[in-house]
């Protein structure tokens, strides 16, 4: 007895199977492709009022000595511009996530605590620095931007960074509020004290430090000295020492909450928000993570009603629509293999063994996907469309069998006959997919087309060989019945004389080539389109400036702009972001619209940012290939040298349409230029000097106040010096150990050019062209 004969046990273990694979497709996910082939985490330093050359002395080198204990990372980059450090790590993609940052947060704590006290407590987010949001909602209320800044960090940017699959959420737009406290410069020269003292004074009466313990026979307690700040009133009686008194430091200094001036000014349709942007770490799964940061958004709004929203774009739901059109293509598949049978079988039982063998070929192969870690994405399903047209011949050859044999018994020898050459073809097929593994690297996605196709083709092997013959034949075809549609075509092209009978074979050939061309040709000129970058509505924008160009004027320039991109009639929205010396423009854009012809008209603009450079990123429906150079070596200068030559070969050779340097020229800066026998004879360090005139002029972070479940800067600055002219800063009065003396005396002020931003590949310079 051969095995089909046994159709109850084959019925029990197909249906064991096949539960198995239900539960497992249950499990699986949709999501798009994750195109990033690293692990990506970004560690962000803040010391407010340092230049690009300070920043990189105190923070980048030492960091980027700590990174090479790091066991696993690939490469980093860094970046130092005025007053922030950004450094990118890149991490094998399938190394483990939770020990990467582990080890890397340690790094970032000890190095955190070597730091100056008055640099910002460092961010790590798993999201590349420059990478571009995953969603963007812009707020509007009318409580004041800045009343809604606060209220969004205080609770919509916690429930969103809480949320598996965030890197980095932003909230963009308003003011921060923090305290202020600003010093009058005559009374704490006349006091003979430092700024850097009342940030002492501050630090030191707003911690909880632990003490000693109180041991007796049975009990062993812990003492704590508790001298948090609990209100303004407690921050202005903080005791202060002048000579042989005691002053508080509400008499030396104005102290009230304020709202720090505004890094980035933001604004939708010329009309100023607040926006939260959020960055999806590198392999998390973005339609998953849409659908929850919608159901935080729905939360937040019937929590705050007064409170209005808008998403202006979400790349998840982008994603969804794409696969929607993928999950159709693999209908189209299904159905035009089906249609083709009745063409040449006359068995109905045939048409639904076939189509049922189709069905659970997929299901099998999503459970299997499944087990394996992947999810449905729209390589994944491409891959079962394409695999469609080939999984079906094995059975088809199977039915022709079964229809060609006159007892059961003819028919089970000649299928036993049949699976060596069937096996044989399969596992061909599979060798020559084979390949395909191997040029993830040229072309995205292609590994997991390969392995579902892979996986497609042996399943159905499967299903062919142990299964399907089973409940195939259906007892001897007898010659009065009705013939298949082929067979009544060929007899009445025939009758007609349309064709020769030679010809006939041939015409069977040609038909069956033409029904199998059918889902390629409908694939094609329905528009499916695998590569989501190029269906995206969005198109990305940014007008450059020199580096010390303030962010209100960048603004009021691109405001002229933005007004007439929306007059052309082709956008949405419009968002900008202007911050000091540049601005990121985000539009919107109308389905339909040709993006090539958009930029064009864009690029006509330019002369409305006369200051400025406006840059339009090539747009193209074949995706054009964007290649970053990175120039390397140890001074600066050279690299920029290098890259500005190697970009203009690139322009002259023709290759390029587009070529964009990404640093900026040297601008000019003031130099203090200290008089050594002036600073010896007030007993004054350098040191010391550069430190005061930062908290005079910078206004730098002395502490952190917890009030209210909110973290709040106190910052130092002096008082009228929000914008200080150069007079104003010579003449300052700087206090020295018995009297004070005015800046004129210690010293000259002169301008040189400076770096506005290091960049740094490996820890040695870099400079980079795209």
């Amino acid at each position: 007895m051969n095995i089909w004969s046994r159709k109850k046990f084959l019925f029990f273990i197909f249906s064991a199977f096949t539960s198995l694979m239900i539960l497992l497709v249950c499990k699986i996910e949709f999501s798009s492709a994750a195109q990033s082939r690293y692990q990506v985490y970004s560690v962000e330093f803040d010391w407010f009022g340092m230049n690009s050359s300070k920043l990189e002395e105190v923070i980048l080198i030492p960091f980027e000595q700590k990174l090479s204990a790091l066991e696993g990372l690939l490469e980093f980059n860094s970046s130092a511009q005025y007053s922030k450090t950004v450094t990118t790590l890149y991490f094998p993609k399938d190394s483990d996530q939770k020990n990467n940052y582990l080890a890397l947060k340690d790094i970032v704590d000890s190095m955190y605590r070597t730091l100056p006290a008055d640099v910002q407590k460092p961010q790590i987010y798993s999201a590349q620095g420059d990478s571009k949001s995953t969603v963007c909602i812009a707020f509007f209320c009318d409580w004041g931007l800045d009343n809604l800044r606060e209220s969004l960090e205080k609770t919509l940017k916690k429930e969103l960074d809480s949320i598996d699959g965030v890197g980095q959420v932003i909230v963009s737009g308003g003011r921060v509020k923090e305290v202020l406290v600003a010093f009058d410069s005559q009374k704490s020269a006349a006091a003979l004290h430092n700024p850097s003292s009342f940030a002492g004074v501050i630090q030191d009466e707003n911690v909880v430090v632990g003490g000693s313990r109180i041991r007796s026979v049975y009990q062993d307690r812990g003492i704590q000295f508790d001298t948090t700040l609990e209100s303004l009133n407690q921050i202005k009686a903080l005791p202060v020492k002048i000579e042989s008194s005691i002053t508080s430091l509400g008499y030396l200094a104005d102290i009230k909450m304020s709202e720090r001036t505004e890094g980035e000014l933001v604004r939708i349709d010329g009309k100023s928000c607040v926006t939260v942007s959020i960055k999806k770490s590198t392999l998390a799964n973005e339609i998953k993570l849409s659908s929850a940061i919608r159901r935080v958004l729905d939360l937040y709004a019937r929590e705050v009603p007064e409170c209005d929203y808008k998403i202006l774009y979400d790349n998840g739901q982008e994603q969804f629509k794409l696969l929607k059109k993928v999950l159709l293509a693999l209908a189209e598949s299904f159905v035009f293999v089906i249609l083709i049978i009745p063409l040449f079988y006359q068995d109905k039982k045939t048409v639904f063994l076939i189509t049922a063998l189709l069905f659970f070929t997929c299901l099998w192969t999503c459970g299997i996907l499944s087990l394996l870690g992947f999810n449905l994405n729209q390589y994944t399903i491409a891959g079962l469309s394409i695999a469609l047209g080939l999984i079906a011949d094995s059975a088809l050859l199977v039915s022709e069998t079964a229809e060609q044999c006159e007892s059961g018994d003819e028919f089970f020898v000649r299928i036993k006959k049949c699976i060596p050459s069937l096996v044989s073809a399969g596992l061909t097929t599979v060798l020559c997919l084979v390949v395909l593994f191997f040029l993830e690297d040229i072309v995205a996605g292609v590994s997991q087309i390969a392995l579902t196709v892979l996986l497609m083709i042996l399943t159905s092997l499967v299903l062919t060989v142990f299964f399907y013959p089973a409940w195939c034949y259906g007892g001897a075809v007898k010659k009065d019945e009705k013939k298949n549609l082929y067979k009544k075509i060929e007899f009445n092209l025939l009758r007609l004389k349309i064709v020769k009978p030679e010809y006939l074979g041939r015409l069977k050939r040609v038909l069956y080539c033409v029904l199998g061309l059918i889902p390629a040709v409908v694939f094609v000129f329905s528009g499916k389109n695998l590569n989501f970058s190029g269906s995206s509505d969005i198109m990305y924008l940014s007008v450059d400036y020199d580096s010390d160009v303030l962010a209100e004027y960048v603004d009021k320039e691109v405001s002229r702009l933005c007004r007439e991109i929306d007059r052309c009639g082709f956008v949405r929205f419009i968002r900008s972001e202007s911050s000091r010396g540049n601005c990121q423009i985000e539009l919107g854009l109308k389905s339909g619209v040709d993006r090539q012809k958009c930029a064009q008209k864009i690029r006509s603009l330019d002369y409305l940012v006369s200051d400025g450079y406006l840059h339009v990123p090539v747009q193209s429906k074949n995706n054009p290939l964007n290649i970053q150079v990175c120039v390397t070596g140890d001074e600066n200068s050279k690299c920029r040298e290098y890259a500005k030559l190697l970009s203009r070969k690139v322009v002259q050779s023709g290759l390029s349409r587009n070529v964009v340097l990404n640093f900026k020229d040297d601008v000019e800066e003031y130099l203090f230029v200290p008089d050594r026998s002036a600073l010896i004879k007030n007993r004054i360090a350098a040191g010391d000097l550069a430190g005061s005139l930062r908290w005079y002029m910078f206004g730098p972070v002395a502490d952190k106040w917890l009030w209210d479940g909110k973290e709040y800067d106190i910052r130092l600055r002096a008082k009228n010096f929000e914008k200080p002219a150069l007079f104003q800063v010579m003449n300052l009065d700087i206090p020295t150990e018995n009297s004070f003396v005015r800046m004129t005396a210690l010293g000259s002020i002169k301008k040189e050019k400076s770096d506005t931003k290091i960049f740094t590949q490996n820890s040695r310079r870099a400079a980079y062209f795209s």
